[in-house]
């Protein structure tokens, strides 16, 4: 009985002598260098179909944790993956100590879709200072809707507002240096020129 158009569009191909033969879709690929460095190899590499852990000061894996770590799931000093955490991160979901950048961003600067930091940049930013679509400051806030002490935007609430399309620099400027008399040079630079 033969088999239908369906089926044998679905069934595995037949060999020439009548075997039918199956072809693993699995792939893996592992390099570990020789060197190494305070015990851990150089280079390690350990990519492929499924979960593969590699640990190095480059770590390169589905799970990457070393000094810089490219993975799904990456853990380093500096870190791109999917998921990813360290100092300077990279990443959907980004967790960084100094930087970090991607979908959803938490770090001291943090940029994203989504990003809370001391200073936060991104559709929908948190922070002491923020910029973007939606920024809540606990200090300085710019973007279409502000909320601040001092806050910038198309909208917005705060102890001062400013509208962005018809605020001077210096007034901006000068009502942060006097609210917040600490604040960083770079950072009063920063919000006055967004206006």
């Amino acid at each position: 009985m033969g088999r239908s158009r369906e089926e044998k569009e679905d069934a595995p191909a037949d060999a020439p002598d009548g075997r039918t033969v199956y072809i693993p879709l699995r792939f893996h690929y592992e390099y570990k260098s020789r060197r190494t460095v305070a015990g851990l190899p150089l280079i390690h590499i350990n990519i492929g179909q499924g979960l593969y852990k590699a640990r190095g000061i480059l770590a390169i894996g589905t799970m990457a944790r070393g000094v810089v770590s490219l993975g799904v799931v990456s853990a380093g000093l500096i870190s791109l993956g999917a998921v990813s955490a360290g100092l300077i991160s990279i990443g959907a979901l980004a967790l960084g100590l100094l930087l970090a950048a991607g979908g959803a961003a938490v770090g001291t600067v943090a940029a994203g879709g989504l990003a809370m930091g001391i200073l936060a940049m991104g559709g929908l930013a948190v922070g002491v200072y923020s910029l973007g679509g939606c920024a809540l400051a606990a200090k300085i806030a710019a973007g279409g809707y502000a909320h601040a002490p001092i806050a910038m935007g198309d909208q917005g609430s705060g102890g001062m507002f400013f509208d962005m399309h018809t605020a001077l620099p210096d007034a901006v400027r000068s009502a942060i240096l006097t609210r917040f008399p600490g604040t960083w040079k770079w950072i009063a630079d920063l919000f006055s020129s967004v206006v």
